[in-house]
């Protein structure tokens, strides 16, 4: 989806397609920055959806880096993957949260 980076709402760990969808976009993950995020999904209907979302990226330090979406709940909405063309991320929503 364009303009927004794969993230599994099930974990919400960046994954591999995460991380493609970051090179993409010429991002790097740091602390506390805000991203459009989506998920593949089907509608009541069965037709192909995205399951899209706003939040922040957090990191979790054990043995290596991994990086997380801290998800705001009331930004999910579907979007039919024939209708999807989202825009591509601002400088507002690449601002890091305070």
């Amino acid at each position: 989806m364009k303009g927004a980076v794969y993230l599994y709402f099930g974990a919400n760990m960046l994954t591999n397609g995460s991380y493609e969808d970051l090179q993409k976009l010429g991002i790097s993950p740091v602390e506390g920055l805000r991203l459009k995020f989506y998920d593949l999904d089907a509608d009541d209907e069965d037709q192909p959806t995205y399951l899209c979302a706003e939040g922040t990226l957090y990191s979790v330090t054990e043995i290596e880096t991994a990086w997380y979406a801290r998800i705001d709940e009331s930004s999910f909405h579907s979007v039919l993957r024939s209708e999807a063309d989202a825009p591509p991320l601002t400088s507002h929503d690449m601002n890091r949260t305070s």
